[in-house]
């Protein structure tokens, strides 16, 4: 087994301590400013998030089959929530408002 230097952990630690902080921070705000329905979605775009960082900073390789993944991924929760999202403006305009 490999052994691991101090510096190597603080290099994986840090992104990972910052990165749970500032994500927790973004979810913890959005419910203040969102439905929770919506704020759920997070657990679907963060991986996409995340895989665009590695490549933008980190110089990641990605295929086109893990591109044409996210494109799914993103496709399927914006579908979602455009239906729901239509369902409440049409009960808004006849002045239902219900979930």
């Amino acid at each position: 087994m490999e052994q691991h230097s101090g510096a190597k952990l603080v290099r994986f630690g840090l992104p990972v301590v910052f990165g749970s902080i500032a994500a927790f921070s973004a979810y913890v705000w959005l419910l203040q400013v969102r439905p929770a329905t919506q704020v759920g979605t997070y657990a679907y775009v963060n991986p996409v998030i995340a895989v665009l960082l590695g490549v933008i900073f980190a110089g990641e390789q990605v295929s086109w089959i893990q591109v044409a993944g996210l494109f799914v991924i993103l496709g399927s929760v914006l579908l979602i929530n455009l239906s729901k999202y239509r369902k409440v403006k049409l009960k808004e305009g006849k002045l239902l408002v219900t979930e």
